[in-house]
């Protein structure tokens, strides 16, 4: 059995941009964004990790006859 975890990292590079006054200001708001992400994407992997669990137990539970 295989289960496939996809995340997306999303980040408006344009809204950044115009928010900025300069360039040492956008690279932080990008760092800040990029963080903002990982955290994200580390709950999202973990919830998606949950499930797959979940499914490959009720899977083995079945092959074992079991449920």
């Amino acid at each position: 059995m295989k289960r496939e975890i996809v995340l997306t990292v999303e980040v408006d590079i344009g809204e950044i941009a115009s928010e900025s006054s300069d360039r040492h200001e956008a690279y932080r708001r990008l760092g800040d964004e990029l963080k903002s992400e990982r955290d994200r994407l580390g709950r999202e992997f973990k919830r998606q990790l949950r499930e797959a669990m979940l499914d490959f137990r009720g899977a083995l539970d079945d092959s074992l006859g079991i449920g």
